[in-house]
C-alpha cells in the first residue's frame, strides 16, 4: 500500500535509529503573537526539553519523525512523544506542523475523550515535539490483524465510534482528518477508540500566525477558484480543501480527481476503514500489491462488492446499505456523520449513552503492547533550546492546564537512556539559516586542523 501522508507514524518501526549530524534550523523570520484567538491559548507553559523524558520504546516512525514511548523523568508518568526531525522537514512543509499543533490545542482546550490530547509541545534546534497522552492497547488495524474477525456486536460499536468521532469533528471543529484509517484510530485503556495523527489534517477557521512571518517562505493551501461542484458541498461555509493527501486506498475519489472537496472526504476513508473490519479486505479489489495508479483507477470504477473471494465475511443487508452509502463514489450524494447515525444498521446504538462512553469500549480485550527497552530502536537527538525571548515560533511552545498545575518534568539528574546530545549551537543559528551554515562550515574546517 502507497502511503502519501507526509508521516504515517503507527506503522511498526523498521529499526533505523534517529540520528542526525548536520541539519538547517528552519528560519522564516519573526512574528508577532498579537490577533491570535483564544483557541491558540495565552499559556506557553514551562520550557519542557527533550532531556526531560527517558525513552521506553519506539512506537512508529515516519518520513520526518518518529514516535515514541517515554517516561518522565521526575513524575513516572508514561506519554507518546513525537519527534519531527527540523532536518528532514522542508520550509514549505513546516506549515503542516504548525497546523497540526494548532488543531491539537484546539482539541485539547476541551474535555473531549474521542481525540488524542496533547500534553504539551515545544521545539529545540533538532526536533519539534507532540507530547501526547499513550494508548496502551494498540490501534484498530492491529486489532482487525490479531483477531482476523470480529463479532457482530464490536463490529456495530467500533463503526458507532467511528461515526461519533466523525460527526464531533465536523459538526464542532470543522476539521477534515485527511489521514482516517485503522492505524490512526487508537485504543484507550478502557477500549474505546481515540482518533491520533492530525499531520495533514486541515481546521478551517484556524489563526495561522505563521502565514504572517516576514520570509514569504510558507506554503498555503490555494483554495481559490472552485468549483460549482465544490462550493454546493458546504455552500454556507465554503469548507473546502484542494491539497492531494491522504493514504492511497482511503483516499476519496475527489481528493486525487479534483477539483476540491470536503469533509465527505473522511467519510469515505471511514467507509474503507469499517469494510475492513467486517470483511478483512478492502473494497474494491485493491490491496496491497497494486501501485498507486492501480488503486485510484479501482476507487473510480470498480463496483462495492461484497462477494468476492477476498471479501472472507458476510456482511448482513444493514451494513451493506451503510457501506454503499458511505463509499458512495459521487461527494455530493455521500451523506455526513450526523445523518449516518439514523441509519437501520445503528438502531440499536444509544448515542447519547456512547458519548459518554459509559461502560467499557469494544477493544477491551484489545492486547497491550508489550513494552521493552530495546536499546537500538529508543534514539532521538536532542538539540539547543531557544531563548523564550527571541524565539522564532513562539505559539508552538504550550503546556496543557493539566501539566502546568503539576510539577515540571525537570527532577533529579538521570542517566540518559539512548539519547544522543547534538552540538552545541547558538539561538541565533535557529533565525539565520545562511549563517548557521557559514559558522557550521568553519567550525568543521576548524577542526579538520
Amino acid at each position: 500500500m502507497c502511503s502519501l501522508s507526509v508521516e504515517s507514524l503507527t506503522v511498526p518501526s523498521t529499526g533505523d535509529s534517529l540520528s542526525s549530524t548536520v541539519h538547517f534550523p528552519l528560519d522564516f523570520g519573526k512574528t508577532s503573537i498579537v490577533g491570535i484567538p483564544c483557541i491558540l491559548g495565552a499559556n506557553r507553559g514551562s520550557a519542557w526539553k527533550g532531556s526531560d523524558f527517558v525513552p521506553i520504546k519506539l512506537l512508529g516512525k515516519g518520513g520526518q519523525g518518529a514516535v515514541f514511548l517515554v517516561r518522565c523523568r521526575q513524575t513516572g508518568q508514561q506519554y507518546a512523544l513525537k519527534t519531527v526531525r527540523k532536518s528532514s522537514a522542508k520550509p514549505k512543509s513546516a506549515p503542516r506542523i504548525f497546523e497540526e499543533q494548532a488543531i491539537m490545542r484546539e482539541l485539547a482546550l476541551t474535555p473531549n475523550p474521542w481525540f488524542v490530547r496533547l500534553k504539551g509541545s515545544f521545539h529545540d534546534s533538532e526536533n519539534f515535539y507532540f507530547l501526547t497522552e499513550y494508548a496502551p492497547r494498540g490501534d484498530l488495524w492491529t486489532e482487525i490483524s490479531r483477531r482476523k474477525s470480529l463479532s457482530p456486536a464490536a463490529l456495530l460499536q467500533y463503526s458507532a465510534e467511528i461515526i461519533h468521532i466523525l460527526s464531533l469533528m465536523y459538526e464542532e471543529r470543522h476539521i477534515i482528518h485527511r489521514d482516517f484509517k485503522p492505524e490512526n484510530l487508537l485504543i484507550d485503556g478502557s477500549g474505546h477508540l481515540v482518533l491520533a495523527d492530525f499531520g495533514i489534517s486541515k481546521l478551517f477557521g484556524c489563526a495561522r500566525p505563521w502565514e504572517h512571518t516576514n520570509a514569504g517562505e510558507f506554503e498555503v493551501e490555494d483554495n481559490s477558484n472552485v468549483s460549482d461542484m465544490s462550493k454546493e458541498i458546504d455552500l454556507e461555509g465554503h469548507h473546502v480543501t484542494r491539497k492531494i493527501c491522504g493514504t492511497a486506498g482511503y483516499m476519496a475519489p475527489e481528493v486525487f480527481c479534483g477539483p476540491a472537496y470536503s469533509f465527505q472526504a473522511d467519510i469515505w476513508a471511514a467507509g474503507v476503514t469499517i469494510y475492513k473490519m467486517m470483511t478483512g479486505a478492502l473494497p474494491f479489489g485493491m490491496n496491497r500489491k497494486q501501485n498507486t495508479k492501480e488503486i485510484f483507477q479501482r476507487s473510480l470504477a470498480s463496483p462495492l462488492d461484497f462477494h468476492s473471494s477476498s471479501a472472507k465475511c458476510k456482511v448482513d443487508r444493514d451494513a451493506q446499505d451503510l457501506l454503499q452509502l458511505m463509499l458512495e463514489k459521487d461527494p455530493l450524494k455521500r451523506p455526513l456523520a450526523v445523518e449516518l447515525k439514523s441509519h437501520s444498521y445503528f438502531r440499536s446504538i444509544d448515542w447519547e449513552k456512547l458519548a459518554r462512553r459509559d461502560g467499557p469500549g469494544p477493544g477491551t480485550n484489545a492486547r497491550e503492547r508489550n513494552v521493552r527497552r530495546n536499546r537500538n530502536h529508543i534514539t532521538y537527538t536532542v538539540g539547543d533550546a531557544p531563548d523564550p525571548s527571541d524565539d522564532p515560533y513562539p505559539w508552538f511552545t504550550w503546556t496543557s492546564a493539566e501539566l502546568e498545575n503539576s510539577q515540571h518534568c525537570g527532577g533529579p539528574p538521570e542517566k540518559p537512556l539512548m539519547i544522543k546530545r547534538s552540538a552545541s549551537r547558538t539561538v541565533q543559528a535557529m533565525h539565520a539559516m545562511k549563517s548557521w551554515c557559514n559558522d557550521k562550515l568553519h567550525g568543521e574546517q576548524h577542526n579538520r586542523h
